[in-house]
């Protein structure tokens, strides 16, 4: 008997995208799930949707709930999924029919309680897939965490997983903040300490210009939650991952600039020194770290030029997505 998973879609104001989402679940090979539909107080036509498909189909059950944000909606789906496992679904993106199937056949032949895939980013007129790795298949708390922060074969999301519902014990997403993944993958991978990997690309990634990464509110949590996880893994003694916490505040500075980049809103200057003094400190430290070569150059155009970076950056995005 295959165990039960709850899988849990948090819904605001997506009803161009929420029935592509709900129709891929409801096409799984899987055969023992539920779909746990939390409508976190939309104000277009998305509560309306969420209520059809749960007429309709007796796995889909629908919560309706006042706007408390991601973290709101992703903690009530916990507080009442039935599943002894979880995956998390945004409703803007979508899943190949054997993402549960292959998650959990992954979980199952390694023992391991978080199992994770690789995915697509969903451009308008075409799908990238992020690379992937047949060498990767089970890791430790260590191992998960370096390349959760490096971003090669996936990151802080909590997406693409599947997890036993017990590592949310004492465990939730924070409200009122974004990035609210990123303030938890690091525990969960702690406190799991078995995690492996398959390397097929299950998820489906949809960029959308309008989503909460692409807002004008530029999102500090990034780095925030940056800083936090570098401090939790000093307390906790976790010498091999201090060095690698350094580069992952790194990053942030650089992934909280990429914002106002896409924002189209000037960076403010005092962020802009904070962020090159910062990156100029670590710069030992980023020289001689194993992070791929793409990510160094990265860190040294900033450092070197904000222009020369702004530019790279422009012709990058064009490069990698259909105009």
């Amino acid at each position: 008997m295959e165990d039960l998973i709850s899988v849990i879609v948090p819904v605001y104001n997506v009803e161009n995208y929420l029935k592509k989402c709900l129709n891929s679940l409801l096409n799984q090979n899987y055969s023992n799930y539920e779909i746990i539909v939390v409508d976190d107080g939309s104000t277009d036509y998305s509560g309306k949707i969420c209520d059809d498909f749960a007429n309709k189909y007796s796995i889909i059950t629908v919560v309706h709930k006042k706007n408390g944000g991601l973290s709101s909606a992703r903690n009530k789906g916990l507080e009442i999924a039935k599943g002894s496992l979880i995956s998390f679904v945004d409703s803007d993106d979508y899943v190949s029919n054997n993402f549960l199937s292959e998650l959990y056949k992954n979980m199952m032949l390694y023992k391991s309680n978080i199992s994770i895939c690789s995915m697509y980013y969903c451009f308008k007129n075409k799908n990238i897939k992020r690379i992937s790795s047949n060498s990767l298949s089970l890791m430790d708390f260590e191992q998960a965490f370096i390349e959760m922060n490096r971003g090669n074969y996936f990151d802080m999301a909590v997406w693409n997983k599947l997890f036993k519902k017990n590592l949310f014990d004492n465990i939730k997403f924070p409200v009122g903040k974004k990035s609210e993944d990123y303030y938890v993958m690091y525990l969960l991978f702690e406190k799991a300490q078995i995690i492996s990997y398959v390397p097929k690309h299950l998820y489906y990634y949809v960029q959308r210009e309008n989503s909460i990464s692409k807002s004008k509110n530029i999102n500090y949590d990034h780095l925030y939650a940056a800083k936090q996880q570098l401090d939790y893994i000093k307390e906790r003694g976790y010498t091999k991952l201090i060095n690698e916490s350094y580069l992952a505040v790194c990053s942030s500075y650089l992934t909280i600039y990429d914002f106002f980049l896409k924002a189209h809103v000037k960076p403010y200057r005092n962020f802009i020194m904070e962020t090159k003094q910062y990156l100029k400190q670590n710069f030992r430290l980023i020289i001689n770290s194993n992070i791929c070569y793409s990510k160094k150059i990265q860190f040294i155009l900033f450092i070197i030029s904000k222009s020369l970076y702004n530019s790279v950056f422009k012709i990058y995005r064009k490069i990698r997505r259909v105009q």
